[in-house]
């Protein structure tokens, strides 16, 4: 079991750094122009190429969680408060979210970079991001065992879901996971209490 969890972190982590590097290539066209029209020809042609061949949809992300699409669509990015403080201190970010925009609400995961500031249709914003559909990690990571009954759950250092193929909407936020295992008595306060204490021992490391 240990050796699939590794393969699985492995195939995951070079899935999520080819979502970073694919952020850079834009993040080097952005910094280039500093100051972006959504409307002009070569901007649409560009982004559209970009968004097709990664099959994500690009987001210009600004430092409260605001952001706006290539084709000019404003929406909010409901993502925790740690991680729009990461991309401000420098940090890439990835993480199942839920959007909002035009009373549409959908879920996805985000990859997102911070890079220098650049302007778009007189806005300032501080980061890009991609929404990929979660299936598409699915398929990456092979999860169809069991009859599609079998879930994975990756967490961050504060043992927060960062990825999961569980497709209950409770799940795609800041949400612990020791938590819910305790509260549905799947482990006992003293697992709970260890586990924690294991985490924090891993983050001081």
């Amino acid at each position: 079991m240990e050796a699939v969890v590794e393969q699985i972190q492995q195939t995951y982590d070079m899935q999520v750094s080819g979502y970073y590097r694919q952020l850079h290539f834009v993040e080097g066209y952005l910094c280039k122009e500093k100051k972006i029209s959504l409307e002009t020809e070569n901007n649409r042609i560009f982004f559209n190429a970009w968004e097709k061949e990664s099959e994500s949809t690009l987001l210009f992300l600004q430092e409260n969680g605001k952001a706006i699409t290539s084709d000019g669509t404003k929406l909010k990015v409901d993502m925790p408060s740690k991680l729009l403080l990461d991309l401000r201190n420098g940090s890439n970010i990835g993480k199942l979210v839920a959007l909002e925009f035009e009373q549409v609400k959908k879920d996805g995961y985000l990859v997102a970079i911070p890079c220098q500031e650049y302007m778009i249709n007189g806005e300032t914003y501080t980061a890009i991001g991609t929404v990929y559909d979660h299936s598409k990690l699915d398929s990456m990571l092979n999860l169809g065992g069991y009859d599609g009954s079998a879930y994975l759950f990756m967490l961050d250092d504060d043992g927060n879901i960062t990825y999961t193929n569980q497709k209950d909407d409770i799940f795609f936020r800041n949400y612990s996971l020791l938590k819910h295992l305790k509260s549905d008595h799947a482990i006992t306060e003293k697992e709970f209490d260890s586990l924690n204490k294991k985490i924090a021992g891993e983050k001081r490391e």
